[in-house]
């Protein structure tokens, strides 16, 4: 009775204080009639479950994280390039042109920013491009632009004073190519080098000093 009664409430518009569970009853709450939501499946879902593996693997999504990749990669190389070119590289010594400070097959940095804001000094352990052999050496400055060398059996001295060589060891001898006495002058903007292995090195006594745009960068031993 109390069922048939409430239905006949909702035919006369009254206004329930439930919600009827009949699509075809109206729907009221809190004293206002509510429309129904429609509902339908998700053409979107629908789509997605429909996608091929080709799709899948060249859509949109898949071809802008591949566009990524390439680019992060195109990135990496061009930054490493930079910074092997500018910055720092490895350098593998070869040869004993420089023994015993350094040893064949010893492996350092060679920082190319060293003379960005000074210029060469003497001492320094510096790459050169060798133009004895059209390719890279390991070397050191013993002698600056402008400076005089004269060299007289297997001594020499730079500014007619006797360069202080520690590096070496005791009774080291550096002679000429021809084992002549001479004076040499350094030209401006050049720079003599000599390797420490001063009986088996191609140096400055075979090729002449080197230009300052001939020095690469330097080592730290």
């Amino acid at each position: 009775m109390n069922a048939v009664k409430t239905v006949n409430n909702l035919n006369n518009n009254s206004k329930p204080d439930f919600l009827p569970t009949q699509l075809s009853q109206p729907q009221w709450w809190e004293g206002r009639k509510l429309s129904l939501l429609p509902l339908r499946p998700s053409e979107r879902a629908g789509a997605k479950a429909q996608k091929s593996w080709w799709s899948v693997l060249f859509g949109r999504s898949a071809l802008r994280q591949m566009g990524l990749v390439i680019a992060l990669l195109i990135l990496s190389i061009f930054g490493y390039y930079l910074v092997s070119r500018y910055v720092a590289t490895t350098v593998i010594v070869q040869g004993r042109s420089m023994y015993p400070t350094l040893d064949d097959g010893d492996r350092f940095i060679l920082n190319r920013l060293s003379y960005f804001n000074h210029t060469p000094k003497r001492g320094d352990l510096v790459v050169v491009k060798d133009p004895g052999h059209n390719d890279y050496a390991v070397k050191r400055i013993v002698a600056m632009p402008c400076e005089s060398l004269y060299f007289k059996g297997g001594n020499f001295m730079v500014n007619g004073k006797h360069l202080l060589e520690p590096y070496l060891p005791d009774g080291t001898q550096t002679f000429l190519p021809d084992a002549h006495e001479k004076l040499l002058v350094v030209a401006r903007n050049h720079y003599f080098v000599l390797g420490d292995n001063r009986a088996n090195s191609e140096d400055s006594r075979y090729y002449g000093a080197v230009d300052r745009s001939q020095i690469i960068g330097s080592i730290s031993k």
